[in-house]
């Protein structure tokens, strides 16, 4: 598994948003991007396009052309069983897949769920730390999910921050987006398992490396605790 992170604070000030295509975007993001009215979004979407490449430039996957599934989960012609999810908040726009050699030699920053075998299905959700009015808090908590005893109100707004973006992983892996009632699914936090009624179970991980931020990663199969790849990719 690798992750990679691009702070879209790199493109400023370059000609990157001018009326010319860079090389490492393809044409329907281009174009999509083009309608966008806010910098920031675009931005985010061109450093998406950017990790994009990198991974099939990694990959070595020439001209990818990028479908989309049943449930629209992206997806590469003719490499239907390569695993990838995309996601951004923020400054930010991360990338999750399944491939490549290098290794974070120091993954301190990595919280693993436990150890298992490689993934082959992902979500991936980062999300910059807000703060969570009491009519969302109860539209997100599980029945049986309790807030620890004892945090301040910075502590409870990152610990709820976390339970949104875990949840969106594990919606995003599945599938299911935002149509799955975040109140149906439970996070196990000690055996790292996310799980819903009616919908298979995920093993997820945190990176806590991004400060003001939650990431979360969700997979369909266990991880491989010693894969601990995180690539930030800052020009």
């Amino acid at each position: 598994m690798k992750i990679l992170i691009k702070n879209i604070q790199s493109f400023h000030d370059s000609s990157l948003l001018a009326d010319s295509k860079p090389d490492f975007i393809d044409t329907i993001r281009w174009e999509k991007m083009q309608v966008l009215k806010n910098e920031a979004d675009k931005l985010r979407s061109l450093a998406s396009g950017y990790l994009l490449d990198e991974m099939c430039r990694e990959m070595q996957i020439s001209k990818p052309l990028y479908k989309y599934g049943e449930k629209g989960k992206p997806y590469i012609e003719g490499h239907e069983n390569f695993a990838f999810n995309i996601s951004h908040s923020g400054d930010y726009a991360v990338l999750v897949y399944c491939g490549g050699s290098n290794v974070l030699k120091s993954p301190e920053a990595f919280e693993m769920s436990t150890d298992y075998a490689l993934p082959q299905a992902f979500g991936i959700d980062i999300q910059q730390i807000r703060f969570m009015r009491e009519g969302m808090i109860k539209r997100i908590l599980h029945e049986k999910e309790m807030l620890p005893a004892g945090l301040s109100l910075e502590e409870e707004n990152q610990y709820l921050n976390r339970i949104w973006s875990i949840k969106e992983s594990y919606v995003k892996m599945t599938g299911e987006g935002l149509a799955l009632d975040f109140r149906k699914i439970f996070i196990d936090f000690e055996k790292g398992i996310v799980s819903a009624k009616n919908c298979e179970k995920a093993y997820f991980c945190e990176y806590h490396g991004l400060t003001g931020y939650a990431l979360s990663i969700c997979s369909n199969k266990p991880f491989f605790a010693d894969v601990k790849e995180c690539v930030q990719i800052i020009e």
